[in-house]
């Protein structure tokens, strides 16, 4: 927590200087799950996600997503999960598989909602050195606008890499939840992302929508 905290103060006293730069890439994200509930305590999800680069006119990378989520109580949960990526590289697509474990906590008032998301994972690649990496979330979803949708929400979200590397990606969210009911939820997002390449660190700037089934 206090890497994360550490690191927002950063990306917030640099905005002005990241938004003066023109080599920023812009990225569009799209997301569609499948959320099946088991039962009263076990849910099944379903994902896949693509990211597409506008300034490169590439689809840089697709995600598939299986997972696996027991309650524990009402604030907290439990998972395994298993990610397979394929990345757009030059000359030949790059993959990488994932096994993950995470715990999902969830903390209500009558004001607001908390979520926060921690993950362990390991990461195999068929081109690339394997290695494991902790990544950690938390958003902060505030009261309808003017009584009804769209609830605003921010959020952060950290990767770190359990390596000599560490952290390697930050990310700053803002976005809308547009619409929800039983079945079905659609949030737009904006995100304000540095990554780490061979020790500098380069911003993008990203556009994504959330659509997400349930049954």
């Amino acid at each position: 927590m206090k890497v994360s905290f550490l690191f927002t103060i950063l990306v917030i006293l640099n905005t002005h200087v990241a938004f003066t730069q023109d080599d920023n890439s812009f990225y569009l994200w799209n997301t569609i799950s499948l959320n099946v509930e088991l039962n009263d305590k076990n849910i099944l999800k379903l994902s896949t996600k693509s990211h597409f680069q506008t300034d490169a006119g590439v689809r840089d990378m697709t995600f598939v997503d299986l997972g696996l989520s027991r309650e524990i109580n009402h604030w907290l949960r439990l998972g395994l999960a298993f990610r397979g990526v394929q990345y757009n590289t030059p000359g030949n697509d790059t993959e990488e598989y994932r096994p993950q474990l995470f715990s999902s906590i969830t903390l209500l008032n009558s004001e607001f909602e908390i979520l926060s998301t921690n993950r362990y994972e390991y990461r195999f690649f068929d081109q690339l050195d394997e290695h494991s990496r902790y990544a950690h979330n938390i958003f902060f979803h505030f009261p309808p606008i003017l009584g009804g949708f769209p609830n605003l929400y921010v959020g952060e979200e950290l990767f770190v890499k359990l390596n000599s590397e560490g952290l390697h990606i930050g990310r700053l969210y803002g976005g809308l939840n547009v619409w929800e009911s039983d079945w079905f939820e659609m949030d737009l997002f904006y995100v304000w992302q540095q990554m780490k390449y061979d020790e500098a660190w380069s911003r993008s700037d990203v556009i994504g929508l959330n659509l997400i089934f349930s049954i």
